[in-house]
């Protein structure tokens, strides 16, 4: 449970700090980014997983700059990390796994993170080595939105509640407004009608 704490405390952070550091992403408006694809790949292979966007992006070529990094999952070691311009619908993204900054090991989880200003999405696979014949390690996989997606579901909730309140308070005037007539008849109404006279 700390370990996955601690992973999304690091890509928040370098989420952040890439939003501030490649400028021109903002001029894209990314609305959700999803990551499938082959969650058990032969290790020492090429392997492709579809970065799936939805979005329009105002930036030169349309394209969305979004950056990826590969951490063992047990132990957050930085194994590989890039960047890739990618278009609104689904991208391919090449991972090697016999290169990068650490070499992958079979049977060991590790998680691609990729990230585009405040929009991440996490992609958990597990190298494995076929020629071993050992089984498969089971992969848990946690549902992954972005933080716009969120935003969203909250807003709807709040809206839902403000509709709720809206109407106790529209019944709370009614009966506010109906006492002040009682009142008003009951007690100001004979004073009126006395000084008439």
């Amino acid at each position: 449970m700390k370990t996955s704490h601690a992973l999304f405390i690091l890509v928040v952070v370098v989420s952040l700090l890439s939003s501030t550091i490649f400028q021109n992403s903002s001029f894209a408006q990314m609305e959700s980014l999803k990551i499938t694809g082959n969650q058990y790949p032969e290790i020492n292979s090429i392997f492709n997983v579809n970065i799936t966007i939805e979005g329009t992006s105002r930036a030169s070529g349309s394209t969305f700059n979004t950056q990826y990094e590969i951490y063992q999952k047990d132990n957050l070691l930085l194994t590989d990390h890039g960047v890739q311009d990618v278009y609104s619908g689904t991208n391919k993204l090449k991972i090697d796994l016999e290169t990068g900054l650490l070499p992958y090991k079979p049977n060991v989880p590790y998680v691609l993170v990729v990230h585009h200003l405040n929009s991440f999405v996490t992609f958990e696979f597990v190298p494995t080595d076929k020629s071993s014949g050992d089984s498969l390690p089971t992969i848990e996989t946690t549902p992954s939105s972005s933080i716009l997606e969120q935003l969203r579901e909250e807003n709807q909730e709040l809206k839902k509640q403000l509709q709720g309140k809206d109407a106790i308070i529209m019944e709370q005037i009614k009966v506010i407004q109906n006492l002040a007539s009682m009142i008003k008849n009951a007690i100001f109404e004979p004073i009126l009608n006395y000084f008439e006279i």
